[in-house]
């Protein structure tokens, strides 16, 4: 969804870091100019290496597992911003905040719907065909626990699941 409303928001090149194959093809098809597995290659070094070395003016990280974020520093340019939509299992996270410091990047938090359903409804009511793709799954409401497992453990190919009442 990120790739998406980064496209079309005007978003020049976008790159999208993904471990899970099948996310990575969501990723392209959704318009991503760039699709890393992070298993394969270092995301950072091909981003600033894909930059000249400048780096990305914003880095997202949707994740916030493992060295998400520490790549996210790494791969932003200097006065750049970086925003953390993913929310971390673990209470405390891993920060380079030196390179951070002297990068002097802007951080913001985002808590993801945030009295923001009414405005995210008419964008995808709007643009339904934008979002389409990403919709792997429907299923009744009575399977609510099978969809949370299969998106947890990224199974059956699946991106983004409704549930039917």
């Amino acid at each position: 969804m990120t790739v998406i409303l980064l496209k079309m928001c005007g978003a020049g090149r976008v790159f999208s870091v993904e471990p899970v194959a099948h996310r990575r093809g969501m990723a392209q098809a959704s318009g991503a100019d760039a699709v890393i597995d992070p298993v394969e290659a270092d995301a950072s070094k091909v981003i600033l290496n894909e930059t000249g070395g400048r780096g990305v003016d914003l880095a997202i990280d949707c994740a916030a597992r493992g060295d998400s974020m520490a790549n996210c520093i790494k791969a932003t340019r200097n006065g750049g911003r970086m925003v953390v939509t993913g929310i971390p299992v673990d209470v405390g996270v891993s920060l380079d905040w030196h390179v951070a410091r002297r990068k002097e990047l802007a951080i913001f938090n985002v808590r993801r719907s945030n009295h923001e359903s009414e405005a995210a409804l008419t964008l995808l009511g709007q643009h339904a065909s934008r979002f389409a793709p990403i919709i792997t799954h429907s299923l009744p409401l009575d399977r609510v626990q099978s969809a949370f497992d299969m998106l947890e453990n990224f199974s059956d190919g699946a991106g983004k699941v409704v549930l039917n009442p």
